[in-house]
Protein backbone atom coordinates (compact mmCIF):
# COMPACT_ATOMS: atom_id res chain seq x y z
CA UNK A 1 0.00 0.00 0.00
CA UNK A 2 1.27 3.59 -1.09
CA UNK A 3 0.69 6.26 1.01
CA UNK A 4 3.62 8.20 1.77
CA UNK A 5 1.27 11.27 2.02
CA UNK A 6 3.40 12.55 -0.34
CA UNK A 7 1.05 12.28 -3.69
CA UNK A 8 3.63 10.70 -5.99
CA UNK A 9 5.22 7.28 -6.62
CA UNK A 10 8.87 8.97 -5.84
CA UNK A 11 7.89 11.66 -3.22
CA UNK A 12 8.53 14.35 -5.40
CA UNK A 13 6.57 17.58 -6.81
CA UNK A 14 6.92 20.37 -8.84
CA UNK A 15 7.00 24.11 -8.71
CA UNK A 16 3.47 25.24 -10.00
CA UNK A 17 3.48 26.91 -13.40
CA UNK A 18 0.41 28.48 -13.34
CA UNK A 19 1.06 30.53 -9.76
CA UNK A 20 4.68 30.04 -9.57
CA UNK A 21 4.34 28.49 -6.49
CA UNK A 22 2.83 30.76 -4.53
CA UNK A 23 -0.24 28.70 -4.40
CA UNK A 24 -2.37 31.85 -5.09
CA UNK A 25 -3.96 33.76 -8.11
CA UNK A 26 -4.06 37.20 -8.71
CA UNK A 27 -6.13 38.59 -11.21
CA UNK A 28 -7.03 42.47 -12.19
CA UNK A 29 -10.12 44.26 -13.33
CA UNK A 30 -10.71 47.71 -14.51
CA UNK A 31 -13.47 49.27 -12.81
CA UNK A 32 -13.19 52.16 -14.52
CA UNK A 33 -10.60 55.09 -15.55
CA UNK A 34 -8.04 54.94 -13.09
CA UNK A 35 -9.53 52.85 -11.12
CA UNK A 36 -8.75 48.89 -10.77
CA UNK A 37 -9.48 46.17 -8.64
CA UNK A 38 -7.07 43.23 -7.56
CA UNK A 39 -8.48 40.20 -6.58
CA UNK A 40 -6.41 37.26 -4.90
CA UNK A 41 -7.77 33.89 -4.43
CA UNK A 42 -6.15 30.05 -4.29
CA UNK A 43 -4.81 28.65 -7.38
CA UNK A 44 -7.35 26.09 -8.73
CA UNK A 45 -4.20 24.04 -10.25
CA UNK A 46 -2.85 23.11 -7.32
CA UNK A 47 -5.39 23.97 -5.34
CA UNK A 48 -3.59 26.54 -3.25
CA UNK A 49 -0.66 24.12 -2.04
CA UNK A 50 1.72 25.74 -4.92
CA UNK A 51 2.91 22.08 -5.85
CA UNK A 52 1.59 20.03 -8.98
CA UNK A 53 2.83 16.14 -9.40
CA UNK A 54 3.41 15.31 -13.18
CA UNK A 55 0.32 13.19 -14.35
CA UNK A 56 2.87 9.59 -14.70
CA UNK A 57 3.90 10.23 -10.77
CA UNK A 58 0.81 10.80 -9.32
CA UNK A 59 -0.10 7.99 -6.73
CA UNK A 60 -3.23 5.77 -7.96
CA UNK A 61 -4.93 5.56 -4.47
CA UNK A 62 -4.87 9.41 -4.14
CA UNK A 63 -4.39 10.21 -7.37
CA UNK A 64 -2.21 13.57 -6.09
CA UNK A 65 -4.26 14.24 -3.73
CA UNK A 66 -1.80 13.69 -0.58
CA UNK A 67 -4.31 11.82 1.40
CA UNK A 68 -6.37 8.59 0.67
CA UNK A 69 -9.97 8.88 2.54
CA UNK A 70 -10.37 6.10 4.46
CA UNK A 71 -13.47 5.32 7.18
CA UNK A 72 -12.49 4.53 10.74
CA UNK A 73 -14.82 3.74 13.68
CA UNK A 74 -14.12 6.17 17.14
CA UNK A 75 -15.45 4.96 20.38
CA UNK A 76 -15.87 8.05 22.60
CA UNK A 77 -16.37 7.63 26.24
CA UNK A 78 -18.33 9.69 28.01
CA UNK A 79 -17.64 10.38 31.77
CA UNK A 80 -19.93 10.76 34.30
CA UNK A 81 -20.20 14.41 35.03
CA UNK A 82 -18.56 15.72 32.10
CA UNK A 83 -20.11 19.08 31.19
CA UNK A 84 -21.88 20.55 28.07
CA UNK A 85 -18.87 22.07 25.79
CA UNK A 86 -16.60 19.64 27.57
CA UNK A 87 -14.05 18.42 24.45
CA UNK A 88 -12.63 15.29 23.99
CA UNK A 89 -9.50 15.16 21.33
CA UNK A 90 -8.69 12.36 19.57
CA UNK A 91 -4.60 12.76 18.72
CA UNK A 92 -4.35 11.33 15.39
CA UNK A 93 -3.17 13.20 12.07
CA UNK A 94 -5.14 16.01 11.85
CA UNK A 95 -6.68 16.26 15.63
CA UNK A 96 -10.12 15.57 15.31
CA UNK A 97 -12.24 17.00 18.28
CA UNK A 98 -15.85 16.14 19.66
CA UNK A 99 -17.65 18.72 21.36
CA UNK A 100 -20.32 17.75 24.01
CA UNK A 101 -23.57 18.53 23.49
CA UNK A 102 -26.03 18.04 26.43
CA UNK A 103 -29.42 17.21 25.66
CA UNK A 104 -32.47 18.30 26.98
CA UNK A 105 -34.17 14.97 29.28
CA UNK A 106 -38.14 15.31 30.09
CA UNK A 107 -37.34 13.66 33.75
CA UNK A 108 -34.31 14.94 34.68
CA UNK A 109 -32.52 18.47 35.06
CA UNK A 110 -28.56 19.15 35.34
CA UNK A 111 -27.07 21.71 37.72
CA UNK A 112 -23.55 21.02 37.97
CA UNK A 113 -22.70 17.51 38.87
CA UNK A 114 -26.16 16.99 40.31
CA UNK A 115 -29.46 15.70 38.71
CA UNK A 116 -32.67 17.11 40.07
CA UNK A 117 -36.26 15.56 39.04
CA UNK A 118 -39.41 17.64 39.92
CA UNK A 119 -41.88 15.61 41.47
CA UNK A 120 -45.45 16.93 42.42
CA UNK A 121 -47.00 15.95 45.62
CA UNK A 122 -50.00 16.01 47.03
CA UNK A 123 -50.99 17.95 50.47
CA UNK A 124 -51.41 14.89 51.83
CA UNK A 125 -48.18 13.19 51.08
CA UNK A 126 -46.52 16.14 51.89
CA UNK A 127 -47.53 16.41 55.75
CA UNK A 128 -48.08 12.75 56.26
CA UNK A 129 -44.94 11.18 54.05
CA UNK A 130 -44.30 10.07 50.82
CA UNK A 131 -42.59 7.22 49.18
CA UNK A 132 -42.43 6.62 45.15
CA UNK A 133 -39.71 4.95 43.05
CA UNK A 134 -37.84 6.37 40.46
CA UNK A 135 -36.06 5.40 37.78
CA UNK A 136 -32.63 6.64 37.20
CA UNK A 137 -31.05 7.31 33.82
CA UNK A 138 -28.60 3.99 34.30
CA UNK A 139 -32.07 2.03 34.43
CA UNK A 140 -31.49 1.80 38.57
CA UNK A 141 -34.72 1.77 40.45
CA UNK A 142 -34.44 3.97 43.28
CA UNK A 143 -36.77 4.01 46.46
CA UNK A 144 -37.28 8.24 47.45
CA UNK A 145 -39.61 8.45 50.64
CA UNK A 146 -39.75 11.54 52.97
CA UNK A 147 -38.35 10.48 57.13
CA UNK A 148 -41.54 9.66 59.35
CA UNK A 149 -42.79 13.40 60.95
CA UNK A 150 -40.69 15.29 57.95
CA UNK A 151 -43.17 18.02 56.68
CA UNK A 152 -42.26 18.96 52.89
CA UNK A 153 -42.19 22.60 52.13
CA UNK A 154 -43.10 23.82 48.68
CA UNK A 155 -40.11 24.47 46.51
CA UNK A 156 -38.13 22.12 48.36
Amino acid sequence: MLNNRKGSKSGESIKCGVCQGSGMKVSKRQLGPSMIQQMQRPCNECKGSGETIRDKDRCPQCKGEKDVPENKVLEVIVEKGMQNGQKITFPVTGDIVFVLQQKEHPEFKRKGDDLFVEQTLSLTEALCGFQFVLTHLDGRQLLIKSNPGEVVKPGK
